[in-house]
């Protein structure tokens, strides 16, 4: 593989950004604010690359692109807080902005809105709904993979129902539902075999995704306990799905996972030496792909046409992770110094990242058979460190 890449960036950002907050009484707090910037970038990005051929396709790119962005982005909120009785609370908000930048002008209200019921044994539940909006950030334009002007706003229209409480001194737990819809999404691009590749944007996987909606929703439970001021552990349990609908057609997203679960512990001794734990499992990303055929040429041969999948087709392995790490804090005068070592994978499992290479042999009987190679991440990794803040 033969990559040659230019990328020079400059960016400049003013900014002016106030907030104000009104306490009108003990059961009425009134806020509110405002931010304006001005941005400027400039791309300067060359690229060239020669790549082995994954499927059937170009394999040879070159890419040259120069371009400058400046504009304006506007925002202003208000939030209005009140107890309406002992155990109920509510808040109603409302922000606008507005982006002007490089061939677009857009605008954008967006309402929300929170209840909160307070039991008297320190349960609560909250339910809290609003929309959200995302402008493509002036450094974010996708120049590597050819594109020269800044897309639309996506909108994020956030559920939210959550109960906390307390199942003894020191031991919180934590139930929550969500549901996201997400609309006028732009444009992406991922790897049909490895989604963190190097150079992703030079390989010859690399295809668009522009679904026209998606949604994300999912489960999530937990717990958090102090077992004592110097031991504390922490669990999670979720449950997700996150799918793109594109031209009616529902698919995965690349990061979707069914199952994750996540346990943590800290423990300080008395010198001051902090040991701690990290368990991590989630169920297996989905992940491209590709297919073959047996085609006859013009010479009556056979040969292999190579094809994508259809998007997030198959599934990589789970993934699970152990990391330990022990630290200390050394206050220094106006500063403080951290020693630590830790290690990454200590069970050195082997979780599989990507699809490296696909193969195609034909059998006796003239079957086409496939077979794939799978990328792992990265084995047991121990690394010692010093660091120093102030």
């Amino acid at each position: 593989m033969w990559l040659t890449l230019d990328d020079n960036k400059f960016f400049y950002a003013y900014s002016l950004k106030q907030d104000w907050q009104w306490h009108l009484s003990e059961d009425h707090y009134l806020e509110s604010g405002f931010d304006a910037k001005y941005l400027d970038a400039e791309y300067d990005y060359r690229m060239e690359a020669w790549y082995r051929l994954n499927y059937d396709g170009e394999d040879y790119r070159y890419r040259k692109t120069r371009l400058t962005a400046s504009g304006n982005v506007f925002g202003a909120y208000v939030s209005d807080r009140w107890r309406l009785s002992d155990a109920w609370f509510a808040e109603l908000g409302l922000r606008w902005d507005q982006q002007d930048y490089y061939g677009f002008t857009k605008r954008q209200w967006s309402p929300r809105v929170a209840l909160l019921y307070q039991f008297a044994e320190g349960h609560r539940v909250s339910l809290s709904a609003g929309d959200y909006y995302q402008p493509e950030d002036i450094l974010g334009l996708q120049v590597a993979d050819g594109a020269t002007k800044f897309h639309g706003v996506e909108k994020a229209r956030h559920m939210i129902l959550s109960y906390q409480g307390e199942l003894s001194p020191g031991f919180q737990w934590r139930a929550e539902a969500y549901l996201k819809k997400l609309s006028d999404l732009r444009p992406w691009y991922e790897n049909a075999f490895d989604i963190y590749a190097f150079l992703p944007e030079g390989q010859a996987d690399r295809y668009q995704v522009a679904p026209q909606s998606a949604k994300v929703k999912g489960v999530e439970l937990s717990l958090r306990h102090s077992i004592s001021p110097q031991w504390q552990w922490q669990a999670s349990y979720s449950w997700s799905n996150a799918q793109d609908n594109i031209n009616g057609h529902w698919y995965p997203r690349s990061w979707d996972q069914r199952h994750s679960v996540k346990l943590a512990s800290n423990y300080e001794f008395d010198n001051g030496w902090q040991l701690s734990g990290l368990l991590y499992f989630h169920s297996g990303w989905p992940i491209t792909g590709e297919s073959g055929s047996l085609v006859k040429t013009a010479g009556g041969q056979l040969e292999v046409q190579r094809s994508l999948n259809e998007r997030n087709q198959l599934k990589l392995g789970n993934y699970k992770r152990v990391d330990v790490r022990i630290h200390k804090i050394y206050p220094l005068s106006n500063s403080e110094l951290t020693v630590f070592f830790e290690v990454s994978n200590l069970l050195n499992f082997d979780n599989e990242c990507c699809i490296e290479r696909t193969s195609y042999n034909v059998n006796d009987q003239g079957q086409l058979l496939k077979k794939e190679e799978r990328g792992h991440w990265l084995p047991v990794i121990p690394s010692f460190g010093v660091k120093w803040e102030f």
